[in-house]
């Protein structure tokens, strides 16, 4: 159980500075950028489920090039279901940093659940993928 919440609370660090060196370097300006096609919301939910495929497919690789051991220990813990939520409960509130005109409390009220939704489908289909056992 400490185990589970160790690699938890390592993925969620992971994702956070993921997305503040992103943030840092590159900025969020571009994913707000509308089309005729896409609100806000749409577009920011399209490309992090572009970053998560580029994550997991870097996993991936991780676990084709690297020893059996971190392989196998790749491949058993990104089947947990514990860590697929905790990873799109994690981008799930990043949302609302992304969209900084927009309250947080509006966010988890008209969006989150979507949000959510979107992610875990995009996530769960990247490790059929990705890791298919």
């Amino acid at each position: 159980m400490i185990k589970k919440i160790i690699i938890s609370i390592i993925v969620v660090i992971i994702l956070v500075l993921f997305f503040v060196g992103y943030s840092h370097f590159v900025g969020f300006e571009e994913w707000k950028k509308q089309t005729y096609a896409g609100f806000s919301i749409l577009g920011i939910l399209n490309k992090l489920g572009i970053c998560i495929f580029v994550i997991f497919g870097l996993l991936a690789l991780i676990k084709k090039y690297s020893s059996k051991s971190i392989g196998k220990s790749i491949t058993d813990n990104i089947h947990d279901i514990t860590y697929v939520i905790v990873f799109c409960v994690t981008l799930t509130l990043i949302i609302p940093l992304i969209i900084s005109n927009v309250p947080f409390t509006w966010f988890i009220c008209q969006y989150s659940i979507i949000s959510f939704i979107y992610i875990f489908g995009v996530s769960t289909i990247c490790i059929r993928i990705f890791f298919n056992k």
